[in-house]
């Protein structure tokens, strides 16, 4: 099985104009292979990254995660890669890259994403049937 996606864009949005971030990564790729002898191979790849800020106001790094080999978009840099492997034998090999990346804390940042992924707390007990207990049904 091989999966490949030339380019992914998650935004998380607060409210209507509000944007909270931002998640770019460029082409994103999986692979699963098994082989009837039971060695397989898998493998994640993920081409270049990028998180932006949309909470802090005027700030002088738009950007809190970057990896930097994003201009060098060829087949052999990738941002992220993960693979997995296992032999006929049962030997195992586990392989993970990471190019540099730059990072920077923003906590309002992290504030609002914990507050944005926060549930709301349960007031009723849920008796299997009622969709109006849940806000998410």
């Amino acid at each position: 099985i091989n999966f490949t996606l030339g380019s992914f864009h998650v935004n998380l949005i607060k409210g209507p104009k509000q944007p909270l971030t931002s998640l770019e990564m460029g082409m994103v790729s999986a692979s699963f292979k098994a082989n009837a002898d039971g060695s397989f191979t898998s493998g994640l790849t993920v081409l270049s990254l990028e998180v932006l800020d949309g909470v802090t106001p005027a700030t002088f790094y738009p950007t809190v995660c970057r990896s930097l080999q994003k201009g060098a978009h060829s087949n052999t840099s990738h941002a992220f890669r993960f693979q997995l492997k296992k032999s006929k034998v049962g030997d195992q090999e586990l392989v993970l890259k990471m190019v540099a990346c730059e990072i920077v804390a923003s906590p309002m940042l992290l504030f609002a994403v914990r507050e944005f992924f926060k549930l709301p707390p349960l007031t009723a007990k849920y008796n299997g049937n009622d969709s109006n207990i849940n806000p998410y049904l």
